[in-house]
């Protein structure tokens, strides 16, 4: 994948925590048609820098600047239980015409595979079909950078390799993509470059 003039995403030397947490500092750009993994083991701080890059929370120090808010996908689903999955893709759309939201939403379903599952409620599901639910709201909605927290989590190898190519896909459209990630294995062909994520020692 071959990097494009527009930098979507800044960081400069982002620290990310909760209490008495800190991240070691993260910095990176992030162009049109990029894909980040940010790398670290349980309990660095991977997702700590993907709630600050989402903006859910501020960076105890650095700066980031990005064209406008990321589409974000964490580990828990956040799926709403009173709505279709149908309905919980949509939900992320914004206003355009029902038709039009219904045919969206149906087709990240039947990329992710799952379109079979349109008319059912999140309490039906496994985790690993919540997990692709709440990725096709992720991108239903628009957003040019998408951040995905472990993306690959409860998925088999073939749902493993659909999200691949969903999230391939974006990039290839024109956006960006950061993936949360244990280790490159199974994201080294997808991913353009990686980012280690780090305690700071206590």
């Amino acid at each position: 994948m071959s990097a494009g003039d527009t930098v979507l995403l800044r960081a400069d030397r982002v620290v990310a925590g909760r209490g008495t947490f800190r991240t070691a500092p993260v910095s990176f750009e992030l162009r049109a048609g990029g894909l980040l993994a940010l790398v670290g083991r349980s309990g660095s701080g991977k997702t700590s820098v993907l709630r600050t890059l989402a903006g859910v929370a501020e960076p105890w120090s650095g700066s980031i600047e990005a064209i406008r808010p990321p589409g974000v996908c964490f580990q828990e689903p956040r799926l709403l239980p009173w709505r279709t999955v149908a309905d919980n893709v949509t939900f992320g759309i914004g206003r355009r015409p029902d038709a039009e939201q219904r045919r969206m939403a149906a087709g990240h379903l039947r990329r992710l595979g799952i379109d079979d599952l349109a008319g059912r409620f999140p309490e039906d599901l496994s985790g690993g079909q919540r997990r692709r639910v709440a990725i096709a709201r992720t991108l239903a909605s628009g957003s040019r950078i998408v951040l995905v927290d472990e993306p690959f989590t409860q998925l088999d190898d073939d749902a493993a390799a659909l999200v691949e190519r969903a999230l391939v896909d974006h990039v290839a459209a024109g956006g960006a993509v950061v993936i949360a990630v244990h280790s490159l294995d199974g994201a080294r062909s997808m991913t353009d470059h990686a980012v280690d994520v780090a305690a700071q020692p206590s």
